[in-house]
């Protein structure tokens, strides 16, 4: 140790000791993480739920007609039975979503308030609208259109055009679960 004194004082002598020690602790492996047990089962293939064969007939499309209004909104009950009209027309096909937003949307005196918090930026998302009513069909933009949001006085001609469009996918529910319908 005296060697050492000559030439380096001793506080920082056992800083650099104490500092190595730590920096030796530090890096040396502690510890080994071990994970949970986690049991697959013997017969994994009869669990399995994934679905790999084509299937025989593609389902049909279902349209979702995204309708932005409001309760001040002169034109939007118009928009409303172009809607019923439409579902009428192709049964269990066409579903709709009324979503209340913007200038035409804020609440008389002491009546309820349909608007929702997600209304301006699902609006934004879609790409805005000229007016109201508006609504996306199946958040597709026709061509032809400049914006996804279209005046309701088009959507007839849209649902129309796709209701002969097969679905990419087919999504069926297992037995045990309980679908939405």
């Amino acid at each position: 140790m005296k060697a050492f004194e000559s030439f380096m004082p001793r506080p920082v002598m056992q800083h650099l000791l104490l500092s190595g020690l730590f920096l030796f602790l530090g890096l040396s492996p502690a510890c080994r993480e071990i994970g949970p047990a986690v049991d697959l089962g013997t017969n994994l293939l009869e669990v399995d739920t994934t679905y790999l064969a084509a299937p025989d007939v593609k389902p049909p499309l279902n349209i979702l007609i995204e309708e932005f209004t409001g309760v001040k909104c002169v034109n939007c009950p118009r928009a409303h039975d172009l809607i019923s009209n439409l579902q009428a027309a192709h049964p269990g096909r066409v579903l709709a979503a009324g979503i209340h937003t913007g200038f035409y949307a804020s609440p008389y005196a002491g009546r309820f308030d349909f608007r929702i918090s997600e209304g301006p930026a699902l609006e934004q998302l879609l790409g805005g609208t000229l007016g109201y009513p508006a609504g996306a069909v199946n958040r597709t933009r026709f061509p032809g259109e400049n914006l996804m949001l279209i005046s309701d006085q088009k959507w007839s001609g849209h649902v129309n055009d796709l209701m002969d469009d097969s679905a990419i996918v087919r999504i069926e529910c297992p037995v045990l679960v309980q679908c939405l319908g």
